[in-house]
C-alpha cells in the first residue's frame, strides 16, 4: 500500500461525518461485545447467503418452478 491510496480517508479525517462508510458505535455496545470491533455496517442491507445447503434448496425450488412452467406450456400447445 502506498500513502497516496489514503487520500479520501485523509480528506474525511479532517471533517468526519457519518456516512455509508463511517458510523458511530455506542461504548455500551463495544463493552457488551467484549470490545470486538468486527461490527457489521448498519448501512448495508441483507447480504445474500452462500451457504451450500441454502443455495441447493433455492436451486431445487427454481428447477421445480421451471418444470411446472414447462408442463403448463406443453398443455397449452
Amino acid at each position: 500500500m502506498r500513502t497516496e491510496e489514503f487520500g479520501p480517508e485523509k480528506v474525511w479525517w479532517e471533517n468526519r461525518k457519518e456516512d455509508e462508510y463511517a458510523w458511530k458505535v455506542a461504548i455500551e455496545q463495544l463493552k457488551a461485545s467484549g470490545y470486538n470491533l468486527d461490527i457489521k455496517n448498519p448501512h448495508v442491507g441483507e447480504l445474500e447467503s452462500h451457504d451450500p445447503d441454502e443455495m441447493l434448496m433455492k436451486y431445487k425450488k427454481i428447477m421445480a418452478e421451471v418444470a411446472e412452467t414447462r408442463e403448463a406450456l406443453k398443455n397449452q400447445l
